[in-house]
């Protein structure tokens, strides 16, 4: 591998490196190459629909229309919560 290919080499996994540390990485991996990628769903992806979840049944328990009628805010706060569930994963 010549000095151009490791310096593209380190920057690609510098990227993935990224992407993991914000999303959790792949919920179902399947590549072990991180020079290839990810495809599908992230953890952060699956945290988020748990959350949202939680949030529409809580809402139409207590008789709310979702989140006041704004599913934009339910999308967003539901992003908090799975953003708050992987700083605590990293936190351990």
């Amino acid at each position: 591998m010549n000095e151009k290919q490791l310096s593209d080499a380190e920057a690609q996994q510098e990227a993935n490196m990224a992407f993991f540390n914000k999303t959790g990485g792949p919920f179902f991996p399947q590549v072990s190459d991180f020079r290839l990628g990810f495809a599908g769903a992230t953890l952060r992806d699956v945290f988020a629909a748990e959350a949202m979840s939680a949030i529409i049944a809580g809402n139409l328990a207590s008789g709310a229309v979702v989140a006041d009628g704004d599913p934009e805010r339910v999308a967003e706060s539901a992003l908090i919560f799975a953003d708050a569930l992987l700083a605590a994963r990293g936190a351990k």
